[in-house]
């Protein structure tokens, strides 16, 4: 189709305020994503369980746990020849933080609604 070879923001000409303002929703929406998944309780994988179990086995808070496991694999893709930029950064330091303030505002509201169950 036409449209299969577009993008909406190609990198060449896409300025970069738009790329920043695209990288920080993309930062927020997944913090939030991973604090979601769980306070609702509905199964984590594996890039939340291990901040979650360090959490649990330390004496380190999620959101630390949470940077040095970002920080953990930042490092292996680098040395692997991964790309570094702002965002990857950005990611490590800020995600942990986003997650649990996410936690922090949304566990007794969620908690308040009692177990909910899907079929």
């Amino acid at each position: 189709s036409r449209c299969s070879r577009r993008t909406r923001f190609p990198l060449e000409t896409t300025s970069l305020t738009i790329r920043f303002v695209i990288m920080i929703v993309a930062l927020v929406t997944c913090g939030i994503g991973y604090g979601l998944g769980i306070v609702c309780e509905m199964g984590i994988g594996c890039f939340q369980f291990i901040p979650l179990f360090m959490a649990e086995k330390t004496p380190l808070d999620l959101k630390y746990t949470q940077m040095i496991s970002d920080a953990l694999f930042f490092l292996i893709g680098f040395f692997l020849g991964g790309v570094v930029g702002i965002g990857t950064v950005l990611a490590v330091l800020l995600t942990g933080y986003i997650m649990t303030f996410t936690i922090s505002k949304l566990e007794k509201k969620v908690s308040d609604l009692g177990p909910v169950f899907v079929s």
